[in-house]
């Protein structure tokens, strides 16, 4: 059985779109009024599970997938449907569990991971080496949410807690 994960579009006029990231690689448009018929918009070719997605609240053809057990983070852009950037982010001393994108930026996210560290990137920014911003958990984080009405905080999940930041 195949394991989905879904996240719908930002854009006023396509609230019926919804992409889905799974286990066997795939990363499928689908609008609800047809739900017969699916766009790939991205195939992983190492047949990688795909963990998680998440689409750009400014940037409404972008989308952002984990591979399952990595520390990189694939940029799609939906109109050429093709991988647009790769960021494999050195911070991270252990696999990237969750991501958000800032409801208020095109350039800004999140990641979360295994080393219990929640790192902020600005996207444009080259050398893409350091976040402009890390949190220390005490313990792995599972979860991150960012804010859509008040973009400066964010909330991790970790064990049993559930911490608020501000960024």
């Amino acid at each position: 059985m195949l394991r989905l994960v879904r996240t719908f579009s930002n854009l006023d006029s396509n609230r019926e779109q919804f992409a889905t990231a799974s286990e066997d690689g795939s990363v499928r448009l689908f609008d609800a009024r047809n739900l017969q018929h699916s766009t790939i918009l991205y195939d992983d070719p190492k047949r990688r599970a795909l963990n998680h997605i998440a689409w750009n609240k400014q940037e409404p053809y972008t989308i952002a997938i984990i591979p399952h057990g990595s520390m990189e983070v694939l940029m799609i852009d939906i109109r050429k449907l093709q991988i647009r950037e790769a960021f494999a982010y050195n911070n991270h001393n252990a696999v990237i569990n969750a991501m958000a994108w800032a409801p208020h930026s095109s350039i800004h996210h999140v990641t979360c991971g295994a080393d219990s560290q929640a790192l902020i990137w600005q996207t444009d920014r080259y050398p893409r080496e350091e976040p402009i911003l890390a949190y220390k958990a005490t313990g792995e984080i599972t979860n991150v949410k960012w804010s859509r009405t008040q973009s400066e905080w964010i909330a991790i999940c970790f064990g049993n807690c559930v911490e608020v930041l501000r960024v």
